[in-house]
């Protein structure tokens, strides 16, 4: 059974460990580049510029992301290829020599379909 004193204790460390708790993720959020459908509501999706300047943001911020260009569209536009390794090696061909998982993520391949665009840019 527990005493007075001994559930103090206890409710101050639940106390701590909960501010710790949110202290470590509000740092992880003020991280977190929010997209264009977060800062601009749930009926609006990002603009090509505005997808390509928000990966372009990741890639300076983090040395994980790694945005190459591997041809051009159909428009004609710059084919862009987003690469994110926890290891910070962002070389495909290691990845397939080490038998790592690749997953790959294709969209924004159809107009009118943004809701892949936007989920994947938040999921970065």
């Amino acid at each position: 059974m527990m005493n007075q004193s001994t559930m103090k204790i206890s409710q101050t460390k639940k106390i701590k460990l909960s501010l710790l708790l949110i202290l470590i993720l509000t740092s992880f959020q003020s991280n977190a580049q929010l997209t264009p459908f977060e800062l601009k509501g749930k009926n609006y999706t990002a603009t090509y510029k505005e997808c390509i300047d928000y990966y372009t943001k990741l890639d300076q911020a983090f040395t994980c992301v790694s945005m190459q260009t591997m041809g051009a569209t159909d428009a004609g536009e710059p084919l862009h290829i987003i690469l994110i390794s926890s290891d910070k090696k962002n070389i495909p061909e290691q990845w397939h020599k080490k038998n790592r998982m690749i997953i790959l993520i294709n969209n924004g391949i159809h107009p009118g379909e943004p809701d892949g665009i936007d989920a994947t840019m938040m999921l970065m």
